[in-house]
């Protein structure tokens, strides 16, 4: 079935049809979803009269824009909701109808779009170009995607050397306003002393509006430095060259998480997605549960309706971190990650021309005090993935055995491991108190305080945010501050008279917090103000005074 415009309609009704078909579509809710099937549900609310009874709701959809429409499913008022299949990537309006006992559709009249859902399986394009002269890195990116998320754009870089971490790189995530799909850029930083000599990892992330989610890795070396570390797939070819002992830890590449935090709302939207149970073929994890959706009244006909995605839901909160103090021995410092799923990375030595057999992986809860076989590991090539139950310190050992038989020895207790993993999901602790004009030589400046507390807080973990609404996009005032609790923000022409401002907060393991400030920042006692007092002729003395 398809609602079309009348075929000999005259023009002025033509054009009256387009203008409201028009008008409906910039109020229409949109939202942009990954996923070919979802949901859109709806809510009818109860009869007036028990002879009107509502008996079923349509869900119309257009693929055209409103040029043509068709109803792709039908519905008890009780059910809710309403499946829906997109053929193809594009934008889709959907309008629910209810018929009632009495024959008549609400709402009536022609048809006007409800909600506007954009499919989108394509994640974003990332490209980068970097190099390294005389200890600084310069980066240039370009980010491309036709439902850009810009302001989840997230670079980072790590040393190949064991034990290092991601670092955040300071970038500007604002796209120009000709290409709204595109975001361009560049930066450039330091190294520290101790990395200018090893070669060193880059890594993008970004999500579109759909959810889709795009991670690239980009190794960058030094031009006196020949690229060392391990490479995927090198030496598959022939033996390895062995050993039990670990070389670094990392989190996979893929699978990721979903997305990036991102910036919260402080108002509530009209349209929301909504997480759907799971369908034929489709399964979750024991901890996924289906997450609230906000919803309005459709003023034509007292509806709700939203659309509901199918895909993995979000990961809980966090458990509490048990203590680990105890675990550890004096001094050492292990290797922080923010999830349970992580790669070790081995190297097997003294294996000749035997090969190896089998790499078993032994795990430790305790400090060493008792060991337990974690599993083998299938493929005996580095690296080897690890998913652990959850927070705390884990100690880890892989023991050899080569095709001749001969084995590295097992850990007993008592027995340290080679490393130490510390799997921390808590995100820090953080809190905007204060943003107030300074005072003195800070009198043009806005002097925003606030409080982060972690376990592992990153030295220079603190950035600070603003935008001119809730919504965003967020602009960066400062990034890779100390938690000192104080920035003095000298402002700007560019900055508006009001604004919103946010505090985003890393610790060592790559979990953030992210704390936006309650109300809205007027900064008009801070700008300069002067004020005409008086008017006098030229070449007369000043009042009370005489002219020389």
């Amino acid at each position: 079935m398809q609602t079309r415009l009348p075929r000999f309609a005259g023009l002025a009704t033509v054009l009256a049809l387009s203008v409201h078909l028009a008008e409906a579509a910039q109020t229409a809710k949109s939202i942009a979803t990954k996923d070919t099937r979802f949901y859109v549900r709806f809510q009818v609310p109860s009869a007036s009269s028990s002879k009107d009874e509502p008996r079923e709701v349509e869900l119309h959809a257009s693929a055209d824009q409103g040029t043509t429409w068709e109803v792709v499913g039908v519905a008890k008022p009780s059910d809710g909701k309403v499946l829906f299949r997109a053929s193809a990537d594009g934008e889709y309006w959907f309008m629910p109808r209810t018929k009632y006992a009495s024959g008549k559709y609400l709402p009536q009249g022609p048809p006007t779009p409800e909600l506007k859902v954009v499919v989108d399986t394509n994640p974003p394009v990332v490209e980068i170009d970097a190099r390294i002269e005389d200890g600084e890195v310069i980066i240039r990116w370009h980010v491309a995607d036709q439902h850009l998320k810009a302001e989840s754009f997230r670079l980072e870089y790590r040393a190949t050397t064991p034990g290092a971490q991601w670092q955040r790189i300071a970038v500007d995530r604002t796209g120009t306003p000709d290409e709204p799909a595109n975001l361009r850029g560049e930066t450039a930083f330091v190294l520290a002393i101790r990395e200018q000599a090893t070669p060193i990892v880059l890594r993008a992330e970004v999500n579109d509006e759909a959810g889709n989610h795009t991670v690239k890795e980009q190794p960058v070396t030094p031009p006196t430095v020949a690229a060392v570390g391990h490479t995927e797939g090198a030496d598959r070819d022939g033996p390895p060259e062995m050993s039990s002992k670990f070389t670094e830890v990392t989190e996979p590449v893929s699978p990721r998480p979903a997305a990036p935090p991102s910036y919260p709302k402080t108002t509530t939207p009209e349209w929301t997605a909504e997480e759907s149970p799971p369908l034929a073929g489709n399964s979750h994890g024991p901890e996924q549960s289906p997450a609230p959706a906000a919803r309005r009244n459709l003023s034509n006909a007292s509806y709700r309706s939203e659309v509901e995605r199918l895909g993995e839901l979000p990961n809980g909160p966090s458990t509490p971190r048990p203590g680990n103090e105890e675990t550890l021995p004096p001094g050492v410092q292990p290797h922080l990650v923010n999830k349970p799923r992580f790669e070790l990375i081995y190297d097997v030595e003294a294996v000749g021309s035997a090969g190896v057999d089998q790499v078993e992986l032994w795990m430790t809860t305790d400090g060493g005090r008792t060991w337990k076989s974690y599993g083998l590991d299938e493929d005996c090539r580095s690296p080897m993935p690890v998913k652990v139950k959850g927070e705390g310190i884990y100690g880890f050992r892989v023991v050899v055995e080569t095709t001749t038989g001969l084995r590295s020895p097992t850990p007993v207790g008592g027995d340290l491991p080679d490393v130490w993993v510390e799997v921390d999901t808590t995100r820090p602790e953080a809190r905007l108190l204060s943003a107030d004009q300074g005072n003195g030589d800070e009198a043009d400046r806005l002097v925003i305080c606030w409080e982060a507390s972690d376990q592992h807080l990153a030295g220079r973990g603190i950035s600070l945010r603003w935008a001119e609404s809730p919504q965003g996009p967020w602009s960066t005032i400062a990034s890779g501050l100390e938690n000192t609790g104080r920035y003095a923000w000298r402002l700007d022409q560019r900055v508006p008279r009001q604004i919103y401002l946010l505090l985003e907060a890393r610790d060592e393991a790559g979990n953030i917090a992210i704390n936006p400030f309650a109300q809205p920042v007027s900064l008009d006692l801070i700008r300069p103000q002067g004020r005409i007092r008086e008017v006098r002729p030229v070449g007369a003395a000043p009042a009370g005074g005489r002219r020389l």
